[in-house]
């Protein structure tokens, strides 16, 4: 790596650390991380994979967590 890249690199690196510094509070997801299209195209392998435990409504089961509500949202 060049001298000048690793220095873009650290200067982007200490951008990014000063403004998670700055401004004190951790990222929050609060809009979809997915588009309807993307989560239509995913529901045929997590029917297949991961239902059996976590049910079809995500809302777990036994030792299968839930994947949605509050408590998945703490995490």
């Amino acid at each position: 790596m060049s001298k000048q890249r690793l220095c873009l690199a650290t200067l982007a690196l200490a951008c990014a650390a000063t403004a998670s510094v700055v401004t004190g509070q951790q990222a929050q997801v609060t809009d979809p991380v997915f588009t309807a299209q993307q989560a239509a195209d995913g529901r045929p392998a997590y029917d297949a994979t991961c239902a059996m435990c976590h049910r079809a409504n995500l809302a777990g089961a036994f030792e299968a967590p839930q994947l949605t509500g509050g408590n998945f949202l703490s995490l």
